[in-house]
């Protein structure tokens, strides 16, 4: 819309007199019609052409199509609004944002005409002016220009000028052109100092000077190159509720009613609050793990035989069978052989052989020495594939097996502990639902749910995963892995983002910050520093113990070869006392 189209519409209506305008600032009205197409004036005054008696009504709608809108008594409403709002003193501008707010085609980026039709104007005019800016500003308007009717000067100020501008010359050339950039803002609309609250939550805020998030919002605040305050809320997770009487809780409600200027949360925002707060970009997607005790080595006994699998040890078992029933079978051909036609010999030494052990006597016929042969040949290879075998298992060690899926928890005698608020966040999650038809218990926070798992070793627990990385190199264990095995439950909490009060100037600026910040993998950065950086705020720290592992199964090796040795000589010297006593009472009989 143009002045042409105003002066006709001017017409149409029959006024009798059309006021003598300004030059100056028709030219001014002249230049922001040309950036929109609809006209929303809000005024009192006596200013014919621009004020509201063009439709009866407190906001009246100036369009192309004005005469179809008056016949419908329907407006024409777009996005691209100018307003212009005429006022003598401060209090009617106030009065006139808050009621263009209420209605759905309020826009706080569009531009804003300013008409002032005082009378008398002080002698410090640009200073007067200055603190009208300061003062709009507090609404939530920013491109703004100042026009005062008397004088006829115009005044740009945030986003036209760095600085406060004064122009007395009619002639605009492409000031209106320039849109609202978080990289001019104004120091006077940047809080100082910057206002921000958190809630404890490990391992984002760890304590008031530590933690990702605090970290964030210090860097922030030197981009910014302002102070920074953080207050932290005396009760976990308390972001805030929107009560059905309008009373507003938490770090919500700080925001709300400007205790805050940012709040750091897990903000869920329903159609409620999201009338009243702003969030910025989001920068951390939060997911929650199942946690059971991790699987432990076998016992050092049975590591002696996890160094190969049972049909190796049925087979070895049935070649040992064969060649000492084979060389039993020889002896009795052969006259010679006395010592193996007693079948005990024969497994006795096959048994010696398979163990590396000399075995005393040996076959007088070459066949029974070429199967003797034979069997130590394949003694020697079944004990380099064991010895192989065995020192790789004590390198790795073996396992029992890993419950590393929900399906397995729910089969497995683990008892499960929540959080007492995961049903209540969670109660209507498919993948919980089984879980709490089954037996658990509550535990008041995530180190108490961990502290189950790994000490007790009959729990599982349903753990964040921040939570995790932050607390396991707490618990490692002598090989240098947690105590606890995680692994994912499929559920995702909503985003951490910004909570600011709504048409905050600095939102898109902390966007763009945030976003560089992701895209520049700081985040990930300060999240792995953080976790690695800090400890437990009790100061609990796990004494490293030595690794014993690898000595274990060939102790018990040798103890077993102690014992065996022990036994066998025990047995042999009472064998011998029960002989020479059977010939004493031979000899005495006769």
């Amino acid at each position: 819309m143009n002045l042409t189209s105003l002066l006709i519409l001017s017409r149409v209506l029959n006024y009798e007199k059309i006021w003598s305008k300004d030059h100056c600032f028709l030219n001014l009205i002249n230049h922001f019609s040309n950036f929109g197409s609809t006209l929303c004036t809000h005024s009192k005054s006596d200013v014919e052409w621009i004020r509201a008696s063009f439709f009866e009504g407190e906001l009246t709608f100036l369009t192309s199509d004005y005469a179809k809108s008056l016949k419908n008594e329907e407006f024409v409403i777009i996005n691209n609004v100018i307003y212009v709002i005429e006022f003598c003193v401060l209090e009617e501008i106030h009065s006139a944002v808050e009621k263009l707010k209420r209605h759905k085609f309020w826009n706080f980026k569009s531009k804003f005409l300013l008409v002032y039709l005082g009378t008398k104007l002080k002698k410090k005019a640009k200073f007067v002016v200055k603190g009208w800016f300061q003062h709009i500003w507090t609404l939530s308007v920013y491109d703004i220009v100042f026009f005062t009717f008397g004088t006829s000067t115009t005044y740009f100020w945030y986003p036209y000028s760095s600085t406060l501008l004064e122009k007395n010359s009619c002639w605009i050339r492409n000031e209106f052109t320039k849109t609202i950039t978080v990289n001019q803002v104004p120091k006077l609309l940047i809080p100082n100092p910057l206002r921000v609250q958190v809630v404890f939550y490990k391992p984002y805020v760890i304590s008031k000077k530590s933690g990702r998030d605090i970290r964030i919002v210090t860097e922030l605040a030197k981009i910014l190159q302002t102070e920074l305050l953080v207050t932290h809320s005396d009760q976990p997770f308390d972001f805030g509720y929107l009560l059905p009487n309008g009373t507003i809780t938490g770090m919500f409600g700080s925001v709300y009613y400007q205790k805050a200027d940012l709040a750091i949360g897990s903000f869920i925002l329903n159609l409620d609050r999201y009338r009243f707060i702003d969030t910025s970009y989001s920068y951390y997607n939060e997911h929650f793990y199942w946690c059971v005790p991790r699987a432990t080595k076998l016992s050092p006994w049975k590591e002696v035989f996890a160094a190969m699998n049972l049909e190796t040890w049925c087979l070895i078992l049935g070649i040992y069978i064969i060649v000492a029933v084979l060389l039993w079978c020889f002896s009795l051909l052969k006259k010679s052989e006395t010592f193996y036609k007693n079948i005990s010999n024969c497994f006795f030494v096959n048994f010696c052989i398979l163990l590396g052990v000399c075995a005393g006597v040996w076959p007088k016929s070459r066949s029974m020495k070429a199967l003797v042969l034979f069997w130590a040949f394949v003694c020697l290879v079944l004990d380099a594939m064991y010895a192989t075998k065995f020192i790789s298992l004590m390198n790795v060690g073996t396992n029992e097996e890993q419950i590393n899926t929900k399906e397995k928890l729910l089969d497995s005698d683990l008892e499960i502990w929540l959080q007492t608020s995961t049903q209540r966040i969670f109660g209507d999650s498919p993948s919980l639902i089984p879980f709490f038809k089954k037996h658990y218990k509550y535990c008041s926070s995530e180190k108490e749910c961990v502290d189950e798992v790994v000490y007790s070793k009959t729990s599982g627990a349903f753990v964040v995963e921040s939570f995790i990385l932050y607390i396991q190199n707490q618990y490692m264990g002598s090989n240098n892995l947690p105590l606890f095995y995680c692994f994912s439950s499929g559920i995702d909490v909503s985003l951490i983002v910004i909570g600011m009060k709504k048409e905050f100037v600095l939102k898109e600026y902390i966007d763009k910050v945030l976003q560089q910040f992701v895209e520049g993998g700081f985040i990930e950065l300060w999240r792995r520093q953080t976790f690695v950086m800090y400890t437990a705020q009790n100061g609990d720290n796990l004494k490293k113990t030595v690794n014993f592992d690898f000595v274990k199964a060939p102790l018990f090796c040798w103890s077993v070869g102690i014992i065996f040795a022990f036994c066998v000589f025990f047995l042999e010297n009472v064998t011998i006392r029960f002989k020479m006593l059977i010939k004493s009472a031979m000899k005495l009989h006769n």
